[in-house]
């Protein structure tokens, strides 16, 4: 029985609602119709009118697209010894995107003066040239640009009433982009050429205080080669043990037939106490030749420092050979034009308008101007309905203010 009651009373609120609105019927129609012919005139009147008079005229894009290298460009960028610097320090992102560089290279104040210069939209749009913030709002308020970053595509976009404007200025855009970043390639190009010049300059004093040093061993010892100083070493100290050996068979084969000390047999004992003397003095290093053939006991220190001399200067070979491929691809780089965008399309001569859309405004204008009647039905009801309570608190106050002052 509850329930039946609840709906009855929903019911009877819905009807009380429909019964307002019904008494006010005729201020909604008119209002409602009222806005519909405004904003039908208004439309009608702005689409007629010249598009440099109408505060609505119709609007042109001309829209272009081009391709970013981000492989070609983060290659460049990491080329360079102070991109790197800054990356690690954290002041640049990893993640540096040069689509991203041109969208806001694209709407800066340089670029934007630089456009409205060109094509004297400041005269164009009407407004005073000399009010550079002015004439870059018109501007950017028509410029219309996005970056896809996974498919890497730049879209330039330019709307205006005249489609020939708005088809010139959003290739200029283009042009104005590619000047831009060749610019700042050659900048960056002549800046690693001079920083790789450092280097190589660095890199050949190096090698040539390595050579000198190689130079100054070889002479010291003679020889080209470690090895070929071990080996002579080696050879030497055989022929000496040699010449001992047979020293020593003919001393002893010569003394068997011999009992007295003659001269021979002195001169045989002499040959071979001085071979025996210098061999131990070249295996100690204290000899009169160790500047030519140093002490065998000196040899692994000698190969150790000459192959450390020889490591360290191809490894500044290796480093100077690598510098001077990097300096010439530079100089070609500098001699060629390097561009990191490729234009998948240029901007046409646009044919339909994009803006604005008059069926949708008066559409939407007509459906608001009817809720707005709407609901000031409701407000008119409630005033009506409070009208004579507002009344005699008016006539209250009034007669409490005689009071007070005929009591002064």
């Amino acid at each position: 029985m509850l329930k039946d009651s609840n709906t009855e009373e929903k019911s009877i609120d819905i009807f009380f609602l429909l019964s307002i609105l019904f008494r006010y019927k005729w201020f909604i129609i008119i209002t409602t119709g009222i806005c519909a012919v405004v904003i039908l005139l208004y439309t009608v009147i702005t689409a007629v009118l010249p598009p440099e008079l109408s505060p609505l005229p119709d609007m042109y894009r001309a829209a272009t697209l081009l391709l970013v290298d981000e492989k070609k460009s983060g290659d460049i960028m990491a080329s360079f010894s102070w991109w790197e610097k800054n990356v690690i320090e954290g002041r640049f992102p990893i993640n540096f995107s040069y689509g991203e560089l041109a969208v806001r290279l694209l709407k800066s104040n340089t670029v934007i003066d630089a456009i409205a210069e060109e094509f004297s939209l400041g005269e164009y749009y009407g407004v005073d040239a000399k009010k550079n913030a002015m004439v870059r709002h018109q501007v950017l308020r028509r410029l219309v640009i996005s970056y896809e970053e996974k498919t890497m595509i730049l879209n330039i976009a330019y709307e205006d009433y005249n489609p020939e404007m708005a088809y010139k200025i959003a290739n200029r855009f283009v042009g104005v982009l590619k000047e831009m970043f060749a610019s700042i390639n050659k900048k960056k190009g002549l800046s690693k050429k001079t920083l790789l010049e450092e280097k190589l300059s660095e890199v050949n004093t190096k090698i040539t205080a390595m050579e000198a040093k190689v130079e100054k061993f070889q002479s010291n010892y003679g020889v080209l080669d470690v090895d070929n100083l071990a080996m002579e070493k080696s050879t030497i100290m055989a022929n000496l043990r040699s010449q001992l050996f047979l020293k020593e068979m003919e001393l002893k084969t010569y003394t068997q037939f011999s009992t007295i000390e003659d001269p021979v047999v002195m001169k045989l004992r002499a040959e071979r106490n001085n071979l025996l003397k210098l061999i131990r003095e070249m295996e100690s290093g204290f000899s009169a030749y160790q500047d030519v053939l140093p002490a065998q006991k000196d040899l692994p220190a000698i190969a150790t420092e000459y192959a450390h001399l020889k490591r360290d200067l191809l490894v500044q070979e290796k480093i100077y050979e690598a510098l001077i491929r990097e300096y010439e691809l530079v100089k070609l780089s500098l001699e060629g034009e390097e561009t990191l965008f490729q234009v998948i399309e240029y901007a046409e001569l646009p044919e339909g308008k994009v803006a604005p859309h008059r069926m949708m405004i008066c559409t939407m204008t007509t459906f608001i101007a009817f809720l707005m009647s709407t609901c000031l039905a409701f407000v008119f009801y409630w005033l009506n309905k409070h009208k004579t309570k507002f009344l005699d608190i008016i006539n209250d106050s009034k007669q409490n203010s005689r009071k007070k002052k005929i009591g002064v």
